[in-house]
């Protein structure tokens, strides 16, 4: 798979409720080990920038707030 789809399927995952909700198989914080070759660095730091930016606007209102 090539890594534009990779990061395709990495923007949907941490999209989903349960990511978000920190529902997984023990309840853990949610995390992703994500590995790429080193010379796609910089196509990754883009776009996890977007993503930043993107995921803020967008599900920052939706995150559960510390007790």
């Amino acid at each position: 798979m090539k890594l534009e789809e990779r990061l395709e399927l990495f923007k949907e995952k941490i999209k989903t409720k349960d990511f978000l909700e920190c529902k997984g198989l023990g309840n853990e914080i949610p995390y992703w080990i994500f590995d790429y070759e080193p010379e796609k660095e910089l196509l990754v730091r883009d776009t996890i920038e977007k993503m930043v930016t993107s995921f803020e606007t967008k599900y920052s209102r939706e995150l559960p707030r510390p007790a």
